[in-house]
């Protein structure tokens, strides 16, 4: 599941571990990213459609 979550960014930001944040924090973090990587995804393919 990790691994699209590094397609659209800059490598630096890629999967950058956060040293404030504890490992579960982390997770969650990541998680949020992935989903808001999957909305801004549907929102842009939902805007090029041709009305």
């Amino acid at each position: 599941m990790r691994e699209y979550a590094a397609i659209n960014r800059r490598p630096e930001e890629a999967m950058a571990m956060d040293p404030d944040l504890d490992p579960n924090l982390q997770h969650w973090q990541d998680r949020l990213d992935n989903f808001q990587w999957v909305v801004g995804s549907l929102v842009g393919l939902l805007d090029s459609v041709p009305t």
